[in-house]
């Protein structure tokens, strides 16, 4: 007697994943992305480049933190504090007290820590899971 063919398993709520269709630079995480010109590049990093030494800036800090780079330039953290927890944390902690009565000081040092740390992304399967039940989108969601 023959055996029964096993049908494939299907995954229910699978979705293949993501493209992030918004760089408009194809690269390799250690490459330094080229650009055809400064209006290329100034569509590529979301702001106005104003000399080649800023453009030569941003390309070192891509190469080095990725696509977290953008991130950062839409928080509007100066160049200078980028990839520095502490002075990152120091600008979002500055940022967020402005037009309180609370003043910097009054924030503890393990605040600033967290908040100047980016996180992690959800594990996929959470994250699939949480968007599933919920219909939102989680992909910017970070945990320590």
């Amino acid at each position: 007697m023959p055996t029964p063919t096993r049908r494939p398993t299907r995954v229910v709520g699978y979705r293949p994943p993501r493209m992030n269709q918004t760089r408009s630079v194809q690269r390799s995480k250690s490459s330094v992305p080229t650009f055809r010109n400064q209006t290329h590049a100034e569509a590529h990093y979301g702001q106005e480049i104003e000399s080649a030494t800023e453009l030569h800036q941003l390309q070192r800090l891509e190469k080095r933190y990725g696509d977290h780079l953008h991130g950062w330039l839409e928080e509007g953290i100066p160049k200078g504090a980028m990839g520095d927890p502490h002075e990152m944390g120091d600008y979002r902690i500055q940022r967020a007290v402005e037009g309180t009565d609370t003043s910097r000081e009054d924030v503890p040092e393990t605040v600033l820590e967290v908040v100047g740390d980016d996180g992690q992304p959800l594990p996929e399967t959470i994250q699939r899971s949480l968007e599933e039940r919920m219909d939102a989108d989680f992909s910017d969601v970070r945990i320590q």
